[in-house]
């Protein structure tokens, strides 16, 4: 995982943050590889635990579903801000 990014990117795809870092970071994701690698890193990490949160039979069902909605909601946010990016670029580029 990048360095850099590593904390912010968690916060983010465990839904830590408030709306205004939200939308700095979505921000970072837009312009930076390094930030949306940092982010693949941690849904990977997640659903690395939602795998094996699976194989304990008292508690896999409810943390798997957890973990589920966690990687669902990192999944939706981060296709809302890159499609946001594409939008504002085709305008800036549509606009010249």
């Amino acid at each position: 995982m990048t360095r850099e990014f590593e904390t912010q990117a968690l916060c983010y795809v465990l839904g830590e943050m408030d709306e205004r870092q939200r939308a700095a970071f979505e921000e970072k994701l837009a312009r930076f590889p390094a930030a949306r690698a940092a982010v693949a890193d941690c849904g990977e990490s997640v659903a690395a635990l939602r795998h094996q949160a699976s194989d304990v039979p008292f508690l896999g069902d409810v943390v798997r579903a957890q973990v589920g909605l966690v990687i669902q909601s990192a999944r939706e946010s981060l296709q809302t801000c890159l499609s946001r990016q594409w939008t504002q670029l085709w305008r800036n580029f549509s606009r010249s």
